[in-house]
Order: C-alpha cells, then structure tokens, then sequence
C-alpha cells in the first residue's frame, strides 16, 4: 500500500505539512484496505478543503453552538479553558465540547490540572476569519474578527453585569479582565448597534454592578462620575462619540471637556484623544496637564503629539515637571515634549526644585541639567536643591558654573529649610565657597542640623569679617556648646562679657540638661540635712 500512498500525497499541490500530516492521520485510522483505497481516492486538495469537509459533518442543530466555540478560541483574549468554553455554550460536561468540535479544529492540552482546549493549528484560525463579511447560509462557520469581539463582549456583558437571566459563572474571571478589550473592538458596523447600547447602558450612573467592578479595578475612579468620562477613562471610543452630544448644551461644558480629555490622554487613549482634539481644537486650554504627566504610562509619544501638536504652545510649569517626577516614565515625557516643541520651558529657581523633589528618580532633573544646564540659574536654592538630589547634576552645574558663584546675604534664608549635612558637604567638596558672614549664622540657626551644618563651614569657609559681640552672644545661644568654642576663637571687634556668654549658654535649647548620678544625689541628700 505504500506504493500508493507515497505518490498520491507527494504528488497532491498542497504543500504544506499540515495538510499532509491530516492526511496521514485520516488514512492511518481506516480499517479495511477498501477503506482506505476509498479515502486515497477523496483526498482534499488543500487544506481549506479538508477544514471544510470537516466542517461539512456538523449537523445543522449543533452548527450554532460549534461556530459559538469557534469564535471564542479564535479571538479570546487568552486561552480558554474547557469548562470556560462548555459554558460558552451552556454545556453541562466538558466532553461535550469535544463531542460536537472534530478534533481536526479542537485540542485539548494538560496544562499544569487545567485542561486549556485551543484550536488545533493556526492555520484553523486563518481559515475561519475572514475580512469581509461572508453570507452564513454557505459559510456558516466563516466571520470576521470584528463580529467575533462583537458576539464575545454581548455574552461577557450579561456575565459580568447581568439581569435577571441566570448565566454560567464560570466564565466570570475572563468576563471580568477583558470585557473592556473586546468592547473596544468595536468598528461601528452595523453588528455592533445591540451591542453598543448594552455597552453605554453599563456605563450609567445607577449600575451598582459596574461601580462593584470600579472599585475592584480602578479604585481611585470609583465615584459619581458621568457616562462620558468612564466611557473616556475605559477606553470606549464607541461610547465617548455615542454621549458627546449628549454633553451640549450645558452650563460646564468646559469643564467638562477638559475633564474627559484629560482622563482619556493620562490613560492613554490614543484614538479618543485624537478624536475628542478634533472636536474642539481648544481642548488643550481645558486640561489638566500636570496630572495627565503624572499618570501617563502608555502611547506617550502619540497622546502628547496629539493633544499638543495643534493648539498653542503651553509653558511648562513647575507643578508639572513635579507630576513627572512622580511618574517612572517621567523621564520620556519630559524626552518627547522638548523634543517634539510641544512646550516652552524657562528653567527657574521653581522648576529646579520640582525637578529636585523626588531624590529617588534623579533622570527629570539630570535631563534638564544635560539639555539645559547654561540656563541654570546661579543661585543657593539652585545648588541645594540639586546637590540633595544628583551628583551627575551637581558636576554638571559646577563645570559651568563654579567661576560665578557668590553669595549675598540675602540668598542665606534658605539654608533655614535644609535639613541635610550631606548636601553640604557635597557642595564644598564641588569647590563651593561659603562667606560666614552674621546673615548665614541667624540663617543656619533655623535649621534642624544648624550645629552641624555651621561646624562643617567653620571648618572649610572663611570669616567674611570679624564677628560683633552680638553675633557671638547669638551663637552661644542657638548652638552645641562646640559651635560657641569656635566662635568664640574666631576674630571679633568688640569686647565679649563673659557672664554674658555663660548666661546666653544658659538659655540654649540645644544643650542636654546635665544627668543626676548617685554620687551626686547622695552628695544633695547631705546638704540638705
């Protein structure tokens, strides 16, 4: 037999081994010789023709329900399991499934103790979708993708939210995940019209079910909020033009406009977007663009061409280069609005401390310094605020900087709000000069680390000019006892009292009371006795 068989299948014009493997299947599994002689004689001619054939066996009564299958394993939005499909289908046992579907078209595979049933071969799912629509009554089992993620979100939808129709719950977990990416599917087709509206239904106010599911999934978003803007926040670009006329006329109206944009631009709705800007062109006056860069994750490159591009240029605030801080993608926000010129942005004493916020994501800061460091204002708030943050900013600045550096008395207030030694340690190291004049003495004495802050400075800076005894007394008074040492060492162009000096010790709040020990309360018992 195997002079017969070799030729007939080397010799058919179908290639591929996924017909010729079929076809050794079908012929292995004959009985008699007669048999098989008959089959050698009925070979498909390609591979089409052998799903058809396949397909062509399914009686009318259970080519619903097979079709049904069908759809769902080809256009899920992840494997299906054997009891997910048998309850697509509303069957009992997951042998059934089996049953009705060849196993030509379905497999089932032993994943771990759960059955993952799947189409057989790839080439199934390319002879089932078509891109235009077929007439059922020839092509019962062919559809397209669309009409595929049309029938799956209808059947999701009343699985997730349903009536009073009592539906399986076992297909609940998908239902829940990935109801929104099939009903984003939709391409405003006719198929889709019943659909649509069970889509904008879910969307309302008074859905108790859809705000259960809110809070599971979007926790932050799950309060009174309009169809439009949880049909923008989703992702349902069907829903957001089904509503936008609803939102005309009314009082708010750009309020509203900026709102929805702005949730669809921070999720990263591309198309609603684009869709809603060509609406109205002034939709970027609306928005609030800090925290659509704070929340901005995905499509970054598309949603900020698209929600900038064709409005007028926005400056770039301070608050918002704060937001990208706090955002791990901070960094190629910021990369693709100087980029694309999307924004103006002059690099203020503000600017920088925002940039400077967040000490664990130094990239928003080293960026600007890297792309704009010549306009870095010079000045102490500047130097703080980058050398607490970056190291790679700091040498940055100094390498422009370091010959025009001076300090005035009145930039020393802000060493009140500094709170870390460290940084100025870095800044010294960096070869940054600080004039202790009396301004920086009262200005440091305001810090939490005051005594260690002007111990390091007396330690690395030189006396602008000798101290009044004014200045000594306020030393003594808001330092360690330390700081008052060397003050009181340093030169001075008045003649300092020293009860005056111990009275002002006396007063300070940074000295530790002294400890009563057992020797010295024994010795206070006795005097008093």
């Amino acid at each position: 037999m195997a002079t017969l068989i070799v030729p007939k299948l080397l010799g058919a014009e179908e290639r591929r081994f996924r017909w010729t493997d079929l076809q050794i299947k079908r012929l292995s599994a004959c009985p008699t010789e007669g048999d098989l002689l008959t089959a050698l004689d009925t070979l498909p001619e390609t591979l089409d023709e052998a799903y058809h054939q396949a397909l062509a066996t399914i009686p009318n009564t259970l080519q619903k329900r097979v079709r049904k299958i069908l759809i769902w394993l080809t256009s899920s939005s992840r494997e299906m399991t054997s009891r997910e499909i048998a309850a697509v289908v509303s069957f009992p046992f997951v042998d059934d499934v089996l049953r009705i579907c060849t196993s030509l078209l379905v497999t089932v595979i032993d994943d771990d103790t759960h059955e993952t049933i799947k189409l057989a071969h790839f080439t199934v799912k390319e002879f089932l979708i078509v891109q235009q629509a077929y007439d059922e009554s020839f092509y019962w089992y062919k559809f397209t993708a669309q009409l595929a993620h049309c029938c799956i979100t209808e059947q999701i939808i009343h699985c997730i939210f349903p009536s009073s129709t009592s539906l399986p719950k076992a297909l609940r977990p998908y239902a829940e995940v990935f109801w929104l990416a099939h009903a984003r599917q939709n391409d405003a087709t006719t198929d889709w019209a019943e659909t649509q509206l069970l889509v904008d239904c879910v969307l309302k106010h008074d859905n108790i079910l859809f705000q259960d599911w809110l809070r599971a999934h979007h926790p932050l978003e799950a309060c009174a909020q309009s169809p439009l803007y949880y049909a923008s926040l989703l992702g349902l670009k069907a829903s957001v033009m089904n509503l936008w006329r609803n939102i005309f006329p009314c009082g708010n109206e750009n309020e509203i406009i900026g709102s929805i944009v702005t949730t669809a631009a921070r999720m990263g709705h591309v198309d609603i977007v684009r869709w809603l800007v060509e609406q109205r062109h002034d939709a970027t006056n609306y928005i609030d663009f800090p925290r659509v860069v704070e929340y901005l994750q995905v499509n970054i490159r598309e949603i900020l061409c698209n929600l900038l591009r064709k409005g007028p240029k926005i400056s770039l605030s301070a608050e918002a280069i704060y937001a990208a801080t706090k955002n791990t993608s901070g960094d190629v926000i910021l990369e693709v609005l100087l980029d694309e010129d999307l924004v103006t942005l002059a690099i203020t004493e503000d600017i920088v401390e925002a940039a400077a916020h967040n000490r664990w994501n130094r990239k928003i800061l080293d960026q600007l310094m890297c792309r704009r460091v010549h306009e870095f204002p010079v000045s102490l708030r500047t130097l703080l605020a980058v050398a607490k943050t970056s190291l790679l900013a700091l040498e940055l600045l100094m390498d422009h900087c370091k010959n025009v550096i001076e300090f005035e008395d009145h930039d020393y207030p802000a060493l009140a709000q500094e709170q870390s030694v460290y940084t100025f340690r870095k800044l010294i190291f960096q070869g940054v000069k600080f004039p202790i004049t009396p301004v920086l003495i009262e200005s440091v004495a305001g810090s939490p680390c005051g005594s260690e802050i002007l111990e390091l400075l007396l330690d690395h800076c030189e006396l602008a000019r000798p101290l009044t005894k004014r200045e000594v007394y306020a030393g003594a008074s808001c330092f360690d006892l330390r700081i008052s040492i060397k003050l009181l060492a340093l030169q001075w162009d008045e003649d300092i009292v020293a009860n005056d000096v111990v009275r002002h010790i006396a007063y300070n709040c940074h000295l530790e009371p002294a400890k009563r020990t057992k020797g010295s309360k024994r010795a206070l018992d006795v005097h008093r006795d």
